[in-house]
């Protein structure tokens, strides 16, 4: 398990990984709920930034707007071997994330 930053921490599991993620707004919680799933990934620290990315996700409710957030950055990686060192949360409000 890779070493938590601050504005998360993991939790033992026995069959998963499990993560307690804070942030002092919403936006700020989106963004601190991918940088751990990055940390999970990868080595945050040794991506270098190198093309801004946007994104707009829309989903019924937040909790959904949040899955499917992190579900975007894991088929980025997955699928373009994309990895991101920072995240930039605009707003998240009504069923829409813009990053």
């Amino acid at each position: 398990m890779p070493r938590p930053r601050e504005g998360y921490r993991w939790l033992d599991h026995t069959a998963d990984v499990g993560v307690i993620v804070r942030g002092a707004t919403i936006e700020s919680l989106f963004e601190v709920a991918a940088e751990a799933l990055t940390d999970l990934i990868t080595d945050r620290s040794a991506v270098r930034e190198r093309v801004p990315t946007a994104f707009q996700i829309a989903a019924p409710d937040l909790d959904q707007v949040l899955v499917r957030w992190l579900t975007e950055l894991l088929a980025r990686f997955d699928v373009d071997g994309a990895v991101f060192h920072r995240f930039v949360v605009h707003s998240v409000a009504d069923g829409n994330l813009d990053a």
